[in-house]
């Protein structure tokens, strides 16, 4: 009798405990799920850690962790937990339509986000047999869209997207970014107007500071990458669409940038610029402000090497002070304007007795350098401004939020495409003539045959960018630094040539016709830019000599490949040419520099007038590189 009242006692007190621990569950839930409500994810995911600690399988704190890894943007982990909730399929099917809607909608985003497509299509159909409701087939319709563009399906999801803005009347925030894939999709594909026409659409509507960013980012990809015509038509259009982006900002550091952007496209010529005799070494003939997009660069130039002492900068007061010894300037100004957005307040100077000192006031502490400019190669010797100071101010540059102009392609080969000279460096000029009376310049021919050489490379998949887009001059050791910046496998300097005048009489002769490799004789110095704490001289002097002997290899497969599909005369077999040149001084990758042919030859210039001439180069340029790394492996 009282053994069974005791068994009795125990089960009323199991039972009473499960359903305590019931209770408390449910509360802990309710708690979870109010702190994500709130938006306190990190105090969400300390409950969950915890009580997921003590039944690490229970589904529905999973799924609720699922929420909280989405929204940290952790997207492969959020990935990998929501395809086990949706596999498994008996807890699954128990659960509420909308949390299974919830669960698949973060899934496919996450296989979006991190280009992992295992299950998209079969979660993709689950997810799409649950729309019932118009919010439902608007979230389906920009998941497909996002997946059309990832997958080259640029005008499917052009389609897509038009379909859902004139089926359903949508917020704001929704049309925002419906219209931001729209105008991804029509990028990519190279529908540049439509592109133009839907980012200005896009900069009418009330946009929030994540929204600026992207829409900045993509207006600032149209621009590098079209046409000079384009830029021309459009010009004020695109100026507009990024004062536009402005006023939606209060972040006073991407103002400045934006305004850097509208610079570039409508350039204020900020300089001082003094003509003197070519053998007056004494004088300062030059000092300019050049902005670009995260970069101001103020260049001084003279007849002569050009010293600076005293330099004293002040990170306190942002305020940097030197002097140019044993220099005159005989300018009637003692300052300059800097345009808004390039991080200087106000530039001036004064002359004592035999040095001129300057004084730069920065909006913000920024990083300094100092470089002296003197290579001949990329310099016309006569030129008063042949010996050059380039300070550069190192403006803040943001990482790029995870978007849909970033392809996940690290594991790509990288080539750097150096187009040679530009900016106030037009290099060679043609003998021939345009239309309008003015000679083609050989920065103009360099960068056309970067801009589409990259699109050819990128077609065949690498991954390609260019020291310049546009006519600016990043010095030679700025060409340097962009390679290392951007962890390029290779760098290729493409070039026009030309030779002394005392030879004009044979210009037009097939002597002065065809492509020439030039290669560097020295190893030359450790650049200033590399960080000393991160490889020691002797690490990269290893480094130095290995890029040296892949310099020669690659030079010489270049010179055979390309002229082997160059088109009679211009296929004549050059020697390669050794040169010091300063570009290449310290560089630590293989890299080559190509003289594609002449531009003071007419007919060598009309060659690669003509599309078939450039695609000939192209076709020997890249045989060149897959001949190369085939004979690396």
């Amino acid at each position: 009798m009282i053994r069974n009242f005791l068994i009795l006692i125990f089960l009323i007190f199991i039972s009473c405990n499960d359903s305590l621990i019931r209770n408390n569950r449910q509360e802990v839930v309710r708690d979870i799920e109010n702190y994500i409500k709130a938006n306190d994810i990190d105090q969400a995911v300390e409950i969950l850690k915890y009580e997921l600690q003590n039944d690490i399988d229970d589904y529905n704190l999973n799924v609720l962790y699922s929420i909280c890894l989405y929204k940290q943007s952790y997207y492969q982990s959020c990935l990998l937990l929501t395809e086990k909730l949706i596999e498994d399929s008996e807890n699954f099917s128990k659960t509420p339509e909308l949390v299974k809607k919830d669960l698949l909608f973060y899934n496919l985003n996450c296989a979006i986000k991190t280009d992992k497509y295992d299950n998209f299509e079969k979660n993709f159909k689950i997810y799409d047999s649950f729309k019932s409701e118009p919010v439902d087939e608007v979230k389906i319709s920009i998941i497909k869209a996002v997946h059309d563009i990832r997958s080259s399906k640029y005008l499917e999801a052009v389609e897509d997207i038009v379909s859902v803005l004139k089926k359903y009347k949508i917020n704001d925030e929704i049309t925002s970014n419906l219209l931001y894939l729209k105008a991804i999709a029509l990028f990519n594909a190279k529908r540049y107007d439509s592109t133009l026409e839907t980012i200005s659409t896009l900069t009418e509507t009330e946009l929030k500071n994540g929204e600026v960013y992207l829409t900045k980012e993509l207006l600032d990809k149209l621009v590098s990458v079209a046409e000079d015509d384009f830029i021309s038509s459009y010009r004020q259009l695109i100026i507009n669409n990024y004062k536009n982006l402005e006023s939606f900002t209060s972040d006073l550091s991407f103002s400045g940038k934006i305004n850097r952007s509208i610079n570039l496209l409508d350039p204020q010529d900020v300089s001082i610029s003094l003509d003197t005799k070519f053998d007056d070494l004494s004088a300062l003939t030059l000092i300019k402000i050049l902005p670009d997009y995260n970069k101001t660069s103020v260049v001084f130039g003279s007849n002569d090497s050009i010293v600076i002492s005293n330099t004293r900068y002040d990170k306190i007061n942002n305020n940097l002070n030197f002097s140019i010894v044993n220099k005159n300037f005989n300018s009637e100004k003692n300052f300059l304007t800097p345009p808004d957005g390039v991080g200087i307040k106000s530039f001036s100077w004064r002359k004592n007795e035999s040095n001129i000192d300057f004084s730069i006031l920065f909006d913000g502490d920024y990083e300094v350098t100092f470089e002296n400019l003197s290579d001949y190669f990329e310099k016309n010797r006569n030129a008063s401004d042949r010996h050059q100071l380039l300070l550069s101010v190192y403006l803040p540059v943001d990482e790029s939020p995870d978007n849909l102009l970033i392809s996940h392609e690290d594991d790509k080969f990288t080539i750097v495409l150096d187009p040679g000279h530009g900016g106030d460096d037009p290099g060679a000029m043609s003998v021939m003539k345009k239309p309008d009376g003015s000679r083609y310049t050989e920065k103009e021919m360099n960068l056309l045959f970067c801009r589409e050489l990259k699109e050819e490379l990128e077609r065949i998949g690498y991954r390609v960018f260019l020291t310049r887009d546009r006519d600016i001059y990043p010095s030679l050791p700025e060409r340097n630094r962009i390679a290392q910046k951007r962890n390029a496998n290779m760098f290729i300097s493409i070039h026009m040539n030309s030779t002394s005048t005392r030879h004009k009489k044979k210009w037009q002769t097939d002597a002065y016709a065809g492509a020439e490799l030039i290669i560097r004789k020295s190893i030359g110095e450790m650049p200033s830019f590399i960080n000393k704490e991160e490889i020691s001289k002797e690490e990269w002097l290893k480094e130095r000599k290995q890029a040296m002997k892949e310099h020669y290899k690659l030079s010489e497969i270049l010179s055979e490949t390309i002229q082997s599909c160059l088109k009679k005369p211009f296929n004549q077999k050059r020697k390669m040419i050794k040169k010091n040149l300063a570009i290449f001084s310290g560089m630590n990758i293989p890299h080559a520099l190509i003289e594609a042919g002449y531009i003071i030859n007419n007919d060598n210039l009309n060659y690669f007038l003509n599309e078939d001439g450039r695609k000939d180069l192209y076709k020997g340029i890249i045989k060149g590189i897959e001949k190369y790394r085939k004979s690396s492996n």
